[in-house]
């Protein structure tokens, strides 16, 4: 859990802090708690909130702690978008994507040694644009996203929500990135248009959901947060 810690600190130093609205903050965590009560890993000190930092992002960090930005939830209109961001970060955590980046980030270092080398933290650093462990956490291959993206489906069966709306999010990501791009939030990141296919393609195995959940908070949320004109659905 120290790794966590840590990590928590870095990233709230890092983001700006915490969004100074309490109503939000309690609105965010009453929203996530049904997906945190059914995650494989749900004896985790869950903690999650709304960070000062612009832009349209969230992230996942150690031992169960998740950031998410202002503008990103703005841009979500429909609750089943937000959820399937919830649900992904969640799948990093519940999959321990963190452990295994830094096992690899370990032995690469210890290849490293033996030749009489060694990772350079500020080279991390300069090719990810934050500190070092922002550089593990962001470094995802692509099977760590499309695994935590299949958690969304994982999720919505249990919950309740619309496996049709699982990619309204990437759909959305796809006004903000430039056109001569096809990834989405970082470099690393699959594009959206694969994830998009992906999440289709799996929605066809569910049976459509008889009534639509939405999580509590949403409402509130969205009075803080209100979607501007040009990322509401039609």
């Amino acid at each position: 859990m120290a790794l966590g810690e840590k990590s928590l600190a870095e990233n709230l130093t890092d983001m700006g802090g915490l969004f100074p609205n309490k109503e939000a903050q309690k609105a965010l965590a009453a929203f996530a708690e049904p997906f945190l009560s059914i995650a494989h890993r749900s004896k985790l000190n869950w903690q999650l909130g709304i960070v000062n930092e612009a832009g349209i992002n969230a992230c996942a960090a150690p031992g169960g702690k998740m950031f998410y930005n202002p503008e990103l939830i703005a841009v979500c209109d429909h609750p089943a978008e937000l959820a399937s961001v919830i649900a992904h970060e969640i799948g990093h955590i519940d999959y321990d994507h963190h452990g295994k980046q830094l096992q690899l980030a370990q032995m690469v270092d210890q290849a490293l040694k033996s030749h009489g080398k060694a990772l350079d933290p500020e080279l991390i650093k300069a090719g990810y644009g934050g500190s070092p462990s922002l550089a593990l956490m962001r470094g995802w291959g692509l099977d760590n996203e499309f695994e935590a993206d299949a958690n969304i489906h994982t999720h919505f069966a249990k919950l309740g929500l619309d496996h049709a709306k699982a990619s309204l999010f990437f759909h959305k990501l796809l006004k903000i990135e430039p056109p001569d791009r096809e990834t989405s939030l970082f470099s690393t990141h699959p594009g959206s248009r694969e994830r998009i296919r992906r999440l289709d393609e799996s929605a066809n195995f569910y049976a459509p959901a008889r009534s639509e959940f939405t999580p509590p908070g949403w409402q509130t949320l969205k009075s803080i947060f209100p979607t501007p004109p040009q990322f509401r659905n039609g």
